[in-house]
């Protein structure tokens, strides 16, 4: 069985990045995905100058196979994005000599309209829970939330009254700005997690007003509704995950 890859698309932020960024940071991530499925070996082969730079048309072409693979795949989530990185678009420009590499790029385009319709949670294509660090991101992601709930709940225990659903988002909102450092996960999806309390304005509240708020509840339920699971698979997906890892 071939080793689950790590999603880019969940270690880049939504928005609040030029095209050069996007690029430069799917071409990152790209990079460290091609580098895992090698083996030591193989990247002790990576032809690199004498500053350690990858000469990427040097590159063995069974080397190459492997990260046309992996843009393939991360294109079912990430879409076109991925044509942003100027490793993808060295790619693209091989694949018209390639003599499969007409039928890569008929797969790109598939992989691309895929994406478009996970995303646009069209019935029956769902994003997948594949990525082997997600049961990690789940367990830090609740540790920040449980401090965001605590820090709202003294903060409207202070004014003795059950806060309105637009009060707590903006002050959930707030408590991450102001301490992104605490709150990494959250920071980087606070896009997402603005429009999830948008479409769920009922969620928020409870937990704060609760004497045993459960984070880990509230992040199954935005991922649900992020992922279009339902929270059971969901649940079950991670937890296969985790104890993969162990």
């Amino acid at each position: 069985m071939s080793k689950a890859q790590r999603q880019i698309i969940s270690r880049i932020p939504q928005k609040g990045m030029t095209r050069e960024q996007w690029g430069f940071v799917v071409g990152t991530e790209l990079m460290k995905s091609w580098m895992d499925t090698l083996s030591e070996e193989e990247r002790g082969a990576v032809p690199r100058d004498p500053g350690g730079l990858l000469i990427i048309d040097k590159v063995a072409a069974p080397l190459l196979i492997k990260l046309d693979n992996i843009i393939l795949k991360q294109a079912e989530t990430l879409g076109w994005r991925m044509g942003l990185s100027l490793l993808v678009q060295f790619r693209f420009s091989q694949w018209d000599h390639d003599p499969q590499g007409p039928e890569k790029h008929g797969k790109f385009g598939r992989a691309v309209e895929l994406s478009a319709k996970r995303l646009q949670r069209r019935k029956g294509y769902l994003i997948p829970i594949e990525d082997p660090d997600q049961w990690v991101v789940k367990k830090e992601t609740v540790q920040e939330l449980q401090l965001v709930l605590e820090r709202l709940r003294a903060s409207f225990a202070l004014r003795r009254s059950t806060p309105a659903p637009t009060e707590a988002h903006e002050l959930f909102s707030l408590t991450v700005c102001e301490s992104p450092q605490l709150f990494p996960h959250l920071a980087a999806n606070l896009d997402r997690w603005q429009a999830f309390h948008k479409n769920n304005p009922e969620e928020l509240v409870p937990l704060i007003t609760s004497n045993r708020p459960k984070p880990a509840t509230l992040y199954d339920s935005f991922l649900s509704w992020y992922t279009g699971w339902d929270v059971e698979s969901l649940r079950q997906a991670i937890s296969r995950l985790g104890s993969a890892k162990l």
